[in-house]
């Protein structure tokens, strides 16, 4: 069930492409790669989180232990008072122990359950001050998902065709299970400039004023001085239009772990967002934008085959509009085919891979197809 609606959401429709068993094999191995790539970046960051978890932890053994009160389960269960020492350092050892483990056996599920329960720890400690601040969201959604996705080196799977699906797969909706949160981003931008707006109106982001408003709330909660960066006034008008461009960029986030190419926009319009947020309305997502940059970074693009594998040794355009053939020959006989608006859309990738980009947005195929059957309709099919 998963497969088919994975193909279904990557738009693989047998009537505009058809894959060999070589082009698929080889996809499957560069997601695999990018999997295993991605988990290490992770649980390096990880490394480097939890020595921050130690400097915010000093700052807390600084305040009043009567303002500690636990806002989660998991700080009334185990820590319904600041936590002492033993046991935050404890939860705080057995989160690097099961990374460094984790990094020696990615696929072992017991240290990443401790992992994640070591993340929920700490998190829940730092809640216990009066607000649940979300920056470490996806971190911890990171670990969550990471925990259940199957997970292995590459070159233990050559041998295990099947197994190299799976893990390939299994990469796709960890990406998209996160990618989801991005989706819901969008989907709330639609429902704050229209339903939202009719329940309850009042200021939105629309309104060139919500930014300076927005920024000022932000210094006063972080209890800095009252002062916006110098060009916050002068660009107002521009907000309103990023809102509404956000809005269409983020909606359809989740396709990009099935439509590879989408990653090439959305993963720096992803960072793009969350350095906006930090510099000029002074809300700060340095952690979400850590696991981003780790996990959402194209490493397909970069994966390196085996030397024994075939390699594309052809590629050929012939016919026009809907009747459009493109094929990729590879050294051992097998071959790519793409029709009609897939055909120059995968040409284009092959040549300009940032500027076919877009083309794999949900429904730009439909609208042209249907622009080319009305323009140029096929009077052949391109075999």
């Amino acid at each position: 069930m998963w497969q088919r609606l994975s193909a279904l959401l990557s738009g693989d429709h047998a009537r505009y492409l058809s894959r060999s068993t070589t082009g698929k094999r080889q996809a499957a191995y560069r997601l695999a790669w990018a999997n295993i790539a991605a988990d290490r970046a992770l649980l390096v960051w990880t490394v480097i989180w939890l020595m921050i978890r130690v400097y915010v932890r000093l700052i807390h053994e600084q305040r009043a232990p009567s303002l500690y009160e636990p806002m989660t389960w998991m700080g009334h269960l185990f820590a319904p008072t600041f936590p002492a020492d033993v046991m935050w350092w404890s939860v705080w050892a057995v989160g690097l122990l099961a990374t460094v483990f984790c990094l020696r056996q990615p696929s072992q599920l017991l240290p990443r359950l401790l992992l994640l329960f070591s993340v929920l720890f700490l998190l829940a400690m730092e809640f216990g001050y009066g607000e649940m601040r979300h920056p470490n969201h996806l971190f911890l959604l990171a670990h969550l998902y990471g925990a259940v996705r199957p997970i292995a080196r590459p070159s233990t799977l050559l041998d295990d065709e099947q197994a190299l699906m799976n893990h390939a797969e299994g990469f796709r909706w960890y990406q998209a299970s996160l990618l989801f949160t991005y989706t819901l981003s969008g989907c709330w931008k639609w429902f704050d400039m229209t339903v939202r707006q009719w329940l309850r109106p009042g200021p939105t982001w629309l309104e060139p004023e919500s930014v300076p408003l927005t920024a000022l709330t932000g210094l006063r909660k972080l209890d800095e001085p009252l002062t916006l960066v110098p060009y916050l006034q002068d660009v107002q008008w521009i907000f309103p239009i990023a809102y509404v461009l956000l809005a269409i960029t983020f909606t359809p986030t989740v396709f990009a772990a099935f439509r590879r190419p989408m990653l090439l926009v959305l993963f720096p319009a992803i960072l793009v967002f969350h350095l906006v947020n930090h510099f000029v309305i002074q809300i700060s997502f340095f952690p979400a934008m850590a696991v981003v940059l780790v996990v959402f970074f194209p490493y397909d693009r970069i994966a390196p085959l085996p030397s024994a594998w075939a390699t594309i040794a052809q590629r050929r355009f012939e016919g026009s509009g809907l009747a459009a053939c493109y094929t990729q020959t590879y050294t051992d006989g097998t071959a790519n085919t793409f029709f009609g608006f897939a055909a120059y859309r995968q040409r284009m990738y092959d040549r300009y891979p940032l500027l076919a980009a877009p083309l794999y947005y949900p429904g730009v195929a439909s609208l042209v197809t249907l622009w080319l059957s009305v323009v140029s309709p096929r009077t052949q099919v391109a075999e």
